[in-house]
């Protein structure tokens, strides 16, 4: 069977083919993910989703400190916990702004961990940014990190579709109301929103 995802601008369609052995992500700890190598995938979701990568455009800021390019997901409050289980494996620090707590990333050593874990894993334009990031950090300190491009594979062959549900998803319930009141289909769908056009995006080269 098939069945769609609506997004806000675009229309996911996802194909199950019957037999398939569905991975359930959501039993699994980061700590299991990413010895099962699918903490990566996860994070690049997660990224895609909530997620902002900074980078600098001069190599000083006005007050004279080295900029360096970094990362922030941003989480509701309430997932402060997941913020903070993500924190103690890949390090960084919190903010809390209102309703929100971002995770930053922003040390050397945390974010070229972090720009290897999710290398090879975006699905998204967003990955211009990451490219962007990558030839900033191999110019400034000479590292030699490829720029692997867009994950192709299928959806449920590894955790990236987990990461952006738990970013930007939400599952739905419907009941289908017949004339004299009674409920007679189910309805169920996911949802992911996304903007439809990434204001970066120079070339759909990567897409193709």
């Amino acid at each position: 069977q098939n069945f769609q995802i609506p997004c806000s601008q675009y229309i996911f369609e996802v194909g199950m083919e019957p037999g398939l052995e569905i991975i359930n992500f959501s039993t699994l700890s980061l700590v299991t993910l990413s010895k099962t190598n699918q903490l990566g995938p996860y994070l690049a979701g997660l990224i895609e989703g909530d997620g902002s990568i900074i980078v600098p455009n001069k190599p000083k800021s006005p007050s004279g400190a080295l900029n360096r390019g970094s990362f922030e997901i941003c989480f509701h409050i309430k997932d402060y916990p997941l913020a903070e289980y993500i924190r103690l494996i890949i390090g960084g620090f919190i903010r809390v702004r209102g309703q929100a707590c971002i995770l930053c990333i922003k040390n050397k050593e945390d974010v070229l961990l972090l720009i290897t874990l999710i290398n090879g894993y975006m699905r998204t334009p967003k990955i211009e940014a990451l490219h962007r990031l990558i030839n900033w950090y191999n110019n400034r300190y000479n590292t030699k990190i490829p720029l692997i491009g867009l994950d192709e594979s299928p959806l449920q062959s590894n955790s990236w579709l987990s990461g952006m549900l738990d970013a930007d998803g939400g599952f739905y319930l419907n009941w289908a109301i017949n004339k004299n009141g009674l409920p007679i289909t189910l309805q169920y769908y996911l949802r992911i929103s996304q903007r439809k056009f990434y204001h970066r995006w120079r070339s759909r080269q990567l897409c193709r």
